[in-house]
């Protein structure tokens, strides 16, 4: 719903508020997303990558999903963090709408493999 940008010590933090949040489909992917836009204006500003705080309301979990959330936690998930390389010569903001997909590499990315497929609650 929204986003702030803030500024210390030469590091730029990202606070997001999400009016509604499934868990099992819509958090990691939030994560992601709001992860690569502060690494990209934090490179087009010249800064480092500070905190990306995430606030959220209505946070939830359907009844379908509980099976699968229990598989996710079965799981063992504990890896080391990939990386995220940005390619491209970021120097302003308007740089940024110039890139293209190949721009973007997630190195050292590992998973727990898939959990079992949910039909979306309607």
């Amino acid at each position: 719903m929204m986003f702030q940008f803030y500024c210390r010590n030469n590091k730029l933090s990202c606070a997001f508020y999400m009016r509604s949040c499934d868990i099992l489909y819509g958090l990691s992917y939030n994560l992601a997303c709001y992860g690569l836009i502060t690494n990209l204006f934090a490179k087009a500003l010249g800064m480092e990558v500070g905190e990306l705080i995430a606030n959220t309301a209505d946070t939830h979990v359907y009844n379908n999903q509980i099976p699968s959330i229990d598989e996710l936690f079965e799981k063992e998930n504990v890896y080391k963090l990939p990386t995220l390389n940005i390619k491209a010569d970021i120097k302003t903001l308007d740089d940024i709408c110039s890139m293209k997909f190949e721009d973007i590499e997630l190195l050292d990315y590992q998973h727990a493999g898939k959990i079992t497929k949910v039909d979306m609650a309607i």
